[in-house]
């Protein structure tokens, strides 16, 4: 289980009402920059290196938004994310915002995602106006700062 939990050193991610994420991603330089971006932001995030890891998570800790890659290893961002609506549905618990990123979105694959539970697909590499814009898409308060509305 490879596990990496970082933040922003100010701020604690439990009992505030600063918007925790949950970053998906097996390849170091990609998850570094996407840490960095996030942290930018003033927002908590926790990372993980595989599906396995960042399910059990999910299921133990309380997230604002995930962002996950598709293509990880063991289990894929897809199957991740419905196994996530499957444990939702079964603990009557309310659907978290999901966000895949993978190196080209095609319509095709853009299906897949949205069946799958997502709500989008984007491609990297990631930057930090398309994660402000995502943030913002999804009104995650402390992220939201600067938003046109």
């Amino acid at each position: 289980m490879d596990l990496i939990i970082a933040s922003n050193p100010f701020l604690e991610p439990n009992g505030t009402d600063i918007p925790v994420v949950l970053l998906v991603e097996d390849n170091p330089i990609a998850l570094f920059a996407i840490e960095h971006m996030v942290k930018a932001t003033g927002c908590c995030h926790i990372s993980a290196k595989d599906g396995e890891t960042a399910f059990e998570l999910a299921r133990t800790t309380s997230f604002d938004l995930i962002i996950t890659d598709l293509g990880l290893p063991g289990i894929s961002g897809l199957t991740l994310t419905k196994k996530i609506r499957a444990w939702e549905v079964e603990q009557g618990k309310n659907p978290i915002s999901i966000i895949g990123l993978t190196t080209e979105v095609s319509n095709g694959l853009l299906s897949e995602c949205l069946n799958a539970g997502m709500q989008d697909a984007i491609s990297k590499p990631i930057t930090i106006t398309i994660l402000q814009t995502i943030f913002c898409q999804f009104s995650l308060s402390a992220m939201s700062i600067g938003c046109e509305r």
